[in-house]
C-alpha cells in the first residue's frame, strides 16, 4: 500500500538567496512593477479630468500662495494623491515646460501620474521584502509577481487617483503590523511588539487613511486579528490587543494631521468636506449603477462577488482553490496565523464595502494584494505535489515560464488594462451584463475617428465623459455635454455615445434618436464596444424650440458669483397623484460659468408646516455643476415617489438648491428679480 505524503510548503526546500540575488529580485520586480504602470498613455478616465488633474493643481497652487486651507480639495481626502500629483507637476515643468498643461497636456498627464506609479511599484518591492519574513521567500515571490502583474491592480497603479495609493498604503501598513506583533512566529503571543514595525504600520495607515478615509479601517482590521491571536486568554486583550491599538491610532492621527495642511488653519473647512465625502459613502452612485443586465442604484450584497470574480486572473483564481484545497488538507498549519489575517482582512474590509450603497469594483481593490498572498501559497503548494515530476526543472527556469502568462497578457492589453475581465466567467462580454464597463478607456479612439476639424476645434461633438474627449482637442470647448440641448445638435458633428451611460439607458431621448441609425463608427476594443458615433445629420431628433426657454427663477450663491438658471419645466404627470405613486419633472438648466462649487438640485413636496414629506436630490441633469459649459442647457429628468402612509391633502412641489460642500442653500429669486427665499415653488400635488 501506497502512502501519500501531503508536503506543506515550509517542508519543501525552499528559495534561498544570496544579499547579491536578493537584490537582482527586488531589482526585477521593480521593473515588472514600474514599466506597465508608468509607461505614457494615451487612456485617460473620467475622474482624473473632470476631478483629479485640477485639485493636484489646486493644492499645488495653495502650497506656493501659502493658502493652506485649500489643500483641502476633497472629501475623500485625497491628500497624499494631491502631494504626488503635485510633485508630479513639479517634474512636468522641468521636463515638459511651465506652459505643458496647455500645449502637451499628454507629456503633462504622463508626468502628474509618474510619481504614483512610482510609489506603487516601489510597494511591491517593499511587500516582497515583508512576505519573506512572514512566510517564506518563494511564496513572498509568487504573491509579488501577482502583484505586480495583475491586469487590475495595473491598471489603477497608473492613474491619478486615490485608490491605487490607497491600496499601497494599507497593504503596507497591514503587513508590519502582522509583523509587529509575531504574525510570522507560531508562538509568538506574548512576544514584546516590534515598535519600528508598529510606527511603521501606524503611519502607512495613516498615509491611506488621509488619501481614502476608508483606510484607516486597517487598525481596526489588525485590532481584531489580535484578538484572534490572543483568543485563548481573552483575558488579556486589554493589555496585548487593544491597549496597543490605540497608540497605533494615537500615532496615526499625529501623522494624519501632520501631512494634512489645511488642518494646521481650517479644521471647519477639512470637516465639512469629510462630511460631504461620508454623505456620498452613504448614497448610491450618481448617475445609477449596473448589476446584472439592470440598471438600478444599489447592486446589492453579490456586487463585490461578481465584481472580484471577473477582475481576478485565471491563475489567481487556480491560485486561490488550491489554497483552499491545502487548507483542508492541513498544509496551512505553518503559516497558520499570517494566512487568517489576509482572510479576514478580505472579509471585513469586503463587508464594509458591501454595506455602503455606493458600489463600484475598484472599491474593494485593496484587498487584491491580500488575494495575491494566499493564492501563492496555494501555487507553492502545488508545485510542492508535484516536486517529483519537476525535479528536472531548474528553479530559475520555472519562476521564468511563470511570468510567460502574466507579461504576455499585459502586453497583448497595454494601454487599456482596464478591459481586462476573467476568461473563465465569461471574460468581456460576461462584464459587460454583470457590472458597469468603461472609464473612459476608448474616447482616445473616439476622438481620432472624430478626425483634424474636431482635434482643431473647427468642429464639434458632443459625448458622455466630454471631460475625458475635450482633452483630445486643441482648444478643449468643442467637446460638448449629453444633455438635452435646445439649440439642436445641428452644430456638432458628431453624437458618440459611451458604453457606461448605454448601459444605464441614460439620455434616452438621444438614444431613441439613434435607433435605427447604422453608427459612422464604433470603438471596440477586447471585445467591448466603448463607443458608437453617430453622424448628427443622421439622427431622428426634435429639439426643444428656443423660444420656449426663459429665466424662471434665478439661483445665487451669496458667498461667491455662481448663478444658476431654471429655463424652463414640464411636469409629465397629472398633479393630482394617488399615494405610493410618482411625479416625473423635467427641467432645462443653465449657469453662468464660472461656477465654483458642486450644487445639489432637490425636488422637494412639502407640507403645510413647509416641512419636506418625500424629496429627490442629486446634481442637476446629472452633470457636476463644476464642469458646466457656457451657453449650454442641461436637462433634468427626476421622478419624486409619493410615500403610501403620506396623508391625503395639498403639498406644494418646490425647487431648492445646495451647495455639496457645506450643504449651504442657494437663494433663490423670480424671473423678475423678487426674491423667494431658498425654495422655489413650481406646482401643488394633490395626493388622493
Amino acid at each position: 500500500m501506497t502512502r501519500v505524503i501531503d508536503v506543506q510548503p515550509h517542508q519543501a526546500k525552499d528559495l534561498r538567496l544570496s544579499a547579491r540575488q536578493t537584490a537582482l529580485v527586488m531589482l526585477l520586480l521593480f521593473a515588472l512593477a514600474l514599466v506597465p504602470r508608468a509607461w505614457p498613455s494615451p487612456v485617460m478616465t473620467t475622474d482624473e479630468q473632470a476631478f483629479w488633474v485640477n485639485r493636484a493643481t489646486n493644492f499645488l497652487d495653495a502650497l506656493r500662495t501659502g493658502d493652506l486651507s485649500q489643500t483641502a480639495q476633497s472629501f475623500h481626502p485625497g491628500v497624499m494623491t494631491n502631494w504626488l500629483g503635485a510633485s508630479g507637476i513639479l517634474l512636468s515643468e522641468v521636463v515638459n515646460g511651465p506652459d505643458a498643461m496647455q500645449t502637451n497636456f499628454q507629456a503633462h498627464i504622463a508626468a502628474m501620474r509618474f510619481p504614483l506609479a512610482l510609489v506603487n511599484a516601489l510597494t511591491v518591492v517593499l511587500a516582497f521584502d515583508l512576505l519573506r519574513r512572514l512566510f517564506d521567500t518563494r511564496i513572498a515571490l509568487a504573491a509579488s509577481l501577482l502583484w505586480a502583474l495583475d491586469p487590475f491592480l495595473v491598471a489603477h497603479g497608473g492613474i491619478l487617483h486615490v485608490d491605487a495609493i490607497t491600496t499601497s498604503f494599507m497593504a503596507v501598513s497591514f503587513l508590519t503590523g502582522l509583523l509587529a506583533f509575531h504574525f510570522d512566529d507560531p508562538d509568538g503571543a506574548g512576544k514584546p511588539t516590534r515598535r519600528g514595525w508598529f510606527v511603521a504600520s501606524a503611519v502607512f495607515g495613516a498615509l491611506g487613511g488621509v488619501t481614502k478615509f476608508t483606510a484607516i479601517g486597517v487598525g481596526g482590521i489588525l485590532g481584531l486579528c489580535l484578538l484572534i491571536q490572543y483568543r485563548h486568554n481573552w483575558r488579556s486583550w486589554p493589555r496585548r490587543a487593544i491597549a496597543p491599538m490605540v497608540i497605533w491610532t494615537l500615532i496615526a492621527t499625529v501623522v494624519w494631521f501632520g501631512v494634512f495642511p489645511a488642518t494646521w488653519v481650517d479644521m471647519d473647512w477639512v470637516i465639512a468636506k469629510l462630511d460631504q465625502g461620508l454623505e456620498l459613502a452613504l448614497n448610491a452612485h450618481k448617475p445609477g449603477n449596473f448589476f446584472m443586465g439592470v440598471p438600478l442604484e444599489d447592486p446589492g450584497p453579490a456586487f463585490y462577488l461578481v465584481a472580484t470574480l471577473l477582475r481576478i486572473t485565471p491563475w489567481m483564481l487556480l491560485g486561490l482553490l488550491l489554497a483552499a484545497v491545502a487548507a483542508l488538507r492541513g498544509a496551512a498549519r505553518r503559516f497558520q496565523l499570517p494566512l487568517v489575517a489576509m482572510i479576514i482582512f478580505i472579509l471585513v474590509f469586503g463587508l464594509v464595502m458591501t454595506l455602503q450603497a455606493k458600489k463600484l469594483d475598484r472599491y474593494v481593490l485593496q484587498y487584491f494584494p491580500m488575494l495575491a498572498v494566499l493564492a501563492a501559497f496555494g501555487l507553492v503548494w502545488l508545485v510542492d505535489q508535484l516536486r517529483d515530476r519537476l525535479t528536472r526543472i531548474q528553479p530559475a527556469l520555472g519562476w521564468g515560464l511563470a511570468l510567460v502568462i502574466p507579461v504576455l497578457t499585459l502586453v497583448w492589453y497595454q494601454p487599456y488594462y482596464l478591459a481586462y475581465y476573467n476568461p473563465v466567467f465569461g471574460g468581456s462580454a460576461g462584464a459587460l451584463h454583470a457590472l458597469l464597463v468603461g472609464w473612459g478607456e476608448g474616447l482616445d479612439q473616439a476622438m481620432s475617428f472624430a478626425g483634424e476639424e474636431v482635434q482643431n476645434c473647427d468642429e464639434s461633438v458632443m459625448t458622455f465623459y466630454f471631460e475625458v474627449a475635450s482633452r483630445y482637442t486643441d482648444c478643449g470647448t468643442n467637446v460638448h455635454t449629453l444633455q438635452d440641448n435646445p439649440q439642436g445638435i445641428n452644430d456638432e458633428k458628431y453624437l458618440i455615445f459611451y458604453v457606461s451611460q448605454l448601459q444605464r439607458g441614460l439620455f434616452s431621448r438621444l438614444i431613441d434618436a439613434a435607433a435605427g441609425v447604422e453608427p459612422a463608427h464604433v470603438v471596440r476594443i477586447h471585445g467591448i464596444d466603448y463607443a458608437l458615433i453617430y453622424d448628427t445629420a443622421d439622427l431622428h431628433y426634435e429639439p426643444v424650440p428656443e423660444d420656449t426657454f426663459s429665466d424662471l427663477a434665478v439661483f445665487t450663491n451669496d458667498r461667491n458669483d455662481d448663478v444658476i438658471r431654471l429655463k424652463r419645466w414640464d411636469l409629465r404627470d397629472d398633479v393630482h397623484v394617488a399615494r405610493c405613486g410618482s411625479v416625473t419633472l423635467d427641467s432645462w438648466w443653465e449657469g453662468d460659468n464660472p461656477i465654483a462649487e458642486t450644487y445639489y438640485l432637490s425636488m422637494v413636496a412639502v407640507d403645510e408646516g413647509g416641512e419636506g414629506v418625500t424629496r429627490v436630490e442629486e446634481a442637476p441633469g446629472n452633470v457636476d455643476t463644476l464642469v458646466w459649459q457656457p451657453g449650454r442647457y442641461y436637462h433634468d429628468i427626476r421622478t419624486l415617489q409619493i410615500p403610501c402612509d403620506l396623508p391625503p391633502g395639498e403639498y406644494p412641489l418646490m425647487f431648492i438648491i445646495r451647495e455639496r460642500s457645506l450643504y449651504w442653500a442657494m437663494q433663490a429669486a423670480s424671473g423678475d428679480g423678487a426674491p423667494v427665499g431658498t425654495l422655489f415653488y413650481l406646482t401643488t400635488l394633490f395626493v388622493e
